[in-house]
């Protein structure tokens, strides 16, 4: 069974893409819900993340991601000391995820496969050979604008300031997905994945 990587930049619909396939039985591993879990219950992270950073981002006994963003998001060396301790923890739980994985059938043109949904793993060498082939989903600047704009309730320039931290490169994709429309023209583009040759043995 092959594993693609679902990425793309913020605001380009990465999540729409994701919904689709799920409703179409594809099983998807969303991995930045997936690493907001393991703070909860890895038993392992938390205490090594601390350690890593030389503090406790616990408020009253409980995890604060928001002391942690404060900590490192602000911090390019702290977020890779960070990154170097979450990123090993997301992998080997992709694995075992990816792992207990079966489909009883699969009504599809092209072959089972498994998806990792992530804007960062195809940057990250870590993660590379995880995967048989990169699905990135774009659109235009406006649009990805308008949609930031609107799903988290901030200005337009802080919107342009989250797009600035991200780099992309659309030719390391092997599909590229373009989300300008309403989502019903997205509907055959996720069709079109279930057949895609590219998938077939």
């Amino acid at each position: 069974m092959k594993t693609l990587l679902l990425t793309g930049p913020i605001g380009s619909g990465k999540s729409a893409v994701s919904a689709l396939l799920r409703e179409r039985g594809v099983a998807v591993y969303d991995s930045d819900s997936r690493a907001k879990l393991l703070y909860e219950t890895d038993p392992e992270l938390l205490p090594a993340v601390e350690k890593a950073l030389g503090r406790s981002f616990r408020r009253r006994g409980v995890f604060s991601r928001k002391a942690l963003s404060n900590v490192v998001f602000s911090d390019p060396e702290k977020l890779s000391i960070l990154e170097g301790v979450v990123h090993p923890a997301v992998r080997e739980d992709f694995l075992r995820w990816r792992d207990g994985i079966s489909y009883p059938s699969w009504p599809h043109g092209a072959g089972p496969f498994v998806v990792m949904e992530s804007a960062i793993a195809l940057s990250k060498p870590l993660f590379r050979d995880l995967f048989d082939g990169v699905i990135m989903v774009e659109a235009p600047l406006e649009e990805r604008v308008r949609r930031i704009v609107a799903r988290d309730g901030v200005s337009e320039e802080e919107a342009l300031r989250r797009i600035s931290l991200q780099n992309f490169d659309p030719s390391l994709a092997d599909l590229l997905i373009v989300n300008d429309a309403s989502p019903d023209d997205l509907i055959p583009k996720v069709e079109f994945i279930l057949s895609w040759n590219y998938l077939k043995d």
